[in-house]
């Protein structure tokens, strides 16, 4: 597919969803757009979010909207710990194998360059 092809079909689709938009409505109750939102919020933080939103006008639901989703799987744990317990449990309810991989990733996007004089 051609860049040019592409960015006409991606402007249609979201041109289209702008036009069924419901005023004060829950226009964003597609599973996967809501999964994705939220994994875009969980990899990239609350910047890149923002900036995801604010350039997809209309195609992504509010970030207030995915941060209260977020929160009804807020499982509170200190910094620097890992539940191992629950994701054991995780695996072997969806009968993954019992090994995985952990990385920290502590990039984020910055909203405001501050300069050391």
């Amino acid at each position: 597919m051609t860049r040019r092809r592409y960015s006409t079909e991606l402007r249609n689709k979201l041109e289209k969803l702008n036009k069924s938009k419901v005023p004060r409505g829950h226009r964003h109750a597609d599973e996967v757009l809501s999964r994705f939102a939220m994994n875009s919020w969980i990899l990239g933080g609350r910047k890149y979010y923002e900036v995801l939103h604010a350039n997809m006008d209309g195609a992504f639901p509010a970030p207030r909207t995915v941060e209260y989703k977020l929160a009804t799987y807020n499982i509170p744990l200190a910094e620097g710990e890992v539940n191992v317990k629950n994701l054991k449990e995780y695996l072997m309810k969806n009968k993954y194998p019992l090994v995985v991989t952990l990385a920290e990733d502590a990039t984020s996007i910055v909203g405001k360059r501050e300069y050391h004089s």
